[in-house]
């Protein structure tokens, strides 16, 4: 699936920056190589993960084997950060790597059918996120002051699956308390963007990125009223989400050139 998503983004990088027009004759006012460092902000969605009731945790008389299917569904939440990165660029080609780190309060949930039907909804199935950092290269055609790239690597996050029984009330809750939490860890991402340099030492984007965390096995203890406790079981698919994003670079060198030759900014 990775191989699919990148493909699809270099695709779309070429077929953006074709034909390219030559460069403008102030090319030495600027140059897409060096240090940058920046900010972004924008919005991701997704979530998507089926958790599966291995051990029968919201098992009654509704319910009468295990492995319940639950579909999380999704969430929205604004998501924001900061990024720094290397650029190269060789003729009209720019190759690169960032590293970004966002906060954002994303929390996809769903209460089980069991639980609504017997136990008085007292059970909460989740995917949660609190922050998600990425180490991506960068691979960029040049239109002038353009940069339409590709852009692929690694995800990491603080995000869980988790499911949390938060009711102990008898008979309405089962009187079973459970808090189980698998982490998401490390997973991949694969977007593209464009990228305009408006200043010699300041530039603006928008980015697209997928991001995938791999699904978990997980377990937790469930504590009853009356002192026995008993571990249960959890799966999780995997978890994906989609972020739109814009932000703003500031790139290390190349003014005092710009303002020697007083070329005029495109």
């Amino acid at each position: 699936m990775m191989i699919r998503h990148l493909t699809i983004a270099l695709t779309l990088t070429a077929v953006l920056a074709w034909p390219a027009p030559q460069a403008a004759a102030d090319a030495t006012s600027f140059t897409w190589t060096g240090f940058y460092i920046g900010g972004n902000a924008g919005v991701g969605f997704g979530g998507y993960s089926t958790f599966v009731d291995l051990d029968g945790f919201n098992y009654f008389k509704n319910n009468f084997f295990k492995g319940e299917v639950t579909e999380v569904g999704a969430d929205t939440a604004f998501i924001g950060g900061g990024q720094i990165g290397y650029n190269h660029a060789l003729n009209n080609f720019v190759f690169g790597i960032e590293a970004d780190f966002s906060g954002l309060n994303f929390r996809a949930a769903k209460i089980p059918a069991s639980s609504k039907q017997d136990w008085g909804s007292d059970t909460r199935v989740s995917v949660e996120m609190d922050w998600l950092a990425t180490v991506r290269g960068r691979l960029g055609v040049t239109m002038d002051r353009w940069l339409i790239y590709g852009t692929g690597g690694l995800a990491f996050t603080d995000g869980e699956y988790r499911n949390h029984d938060f009711c102990n009330t008898v008979p309405r809750c089962g009187g079973g308390l459970i808090d189980a939490l698998g982490d998401m860890d490390t997973g991949w991402t694969v977007g593209g963007g464009a990228e305009l340099a408006f200043r010699p030492n300041w530039t603006v984007k928008a980015e697209y990125l997928f991001v995938r965390f791999d699904g978990e096995d997980f377990s937790g203890t469930a504590n009853y009223l009356d002192g026995s406790s008993q571990v249960y079981g959890f799966s999780a698919s995997p978890a994906e989400f989609n972020i739109f994003r814009v932000g703003l670079n500031y790139k290390f060198g190349g003014r005092y050139e710009a303002l020697l030759s007083e070329a005029p900014l495109k």
